[in-house]
């Protein structure tokens, strides 16, 4: 009995040394189990904190491409209108330079006109000299013809000398 007393004693010492070993390794599971806990609420926290910055960030990013687009919009718009704007100036220009070369030519056709005016009232002056020349000569022949007709007997009656009348057949001419 002594035996069986120290072969239960024994195996209650080593079965108290498991237990205890048992309740160690437990102990240790349960002191394990704690920080995997933590770490996982710890990754939880982490993994909500970044989807709300990866949120955050897309709305952002959104809001920065409805910028972008907005920008890109009224820029194309700015762009069409600044190109309308260049071929209205060119258009402009051209018609300037239209204008321009007609002003010359009305110039041209002004200063043709001016000299045509100054060679026209040479020629009227001209022809005023020269109608007085003739003038002159039809008096000078018409007085010949008055002295030539006084010496012919008879012919008075007929052939009296009229005086000579400038104006009778003239046309005038512009001064």
């Amino acid at each position: 009995m002594e035996q069986q007393v120290q072969r239960l004693t024994n195996t209650l010492a080593e079965e108290t040394q498991r237990r205890e070993n048992a309740e160690q390794e437990a102990g240790d599971i349960e002191k394990r189990r704690n920080e995997l806990e933590a770490k996982l609420a710890e990754h939880k926290q982490a993994q909500t904190r970044l989807q709300q910055e990866l949120a955050a960030t897309q709305k952002e990013l959104n809001a920065q491409r409805e910028n972008y687009l907005t920008e890109q919009t009224k820029l194309e718009a700015k762009t069409r209108e600044s190109e309308a704007l260049d071929l209205q100036l060119t258009a402009i220009q051209r018609q300037v330079e239209e204008e321009s070369l007609h002003g010359r030519k009305l110039a041209e056709q002004v200063a043709e006109a001016g000299r045509a005016k100054v060679e026209l009232a040479r020629q009227v002056d001209t022809a005023r000299a020269l109608v007085g020349t003739h003038e002159n000569s039809i008096r000078s022949l018409d007085a010949q013809l008055g002295n030539s007709k006084r010496k012919l007997p008879g012919c008075n009656r007929c052939c009296a000398p009229r005086p000579f009348n400038a104006n009778r057949n003239r046309r005038k001419l512009p001064r």
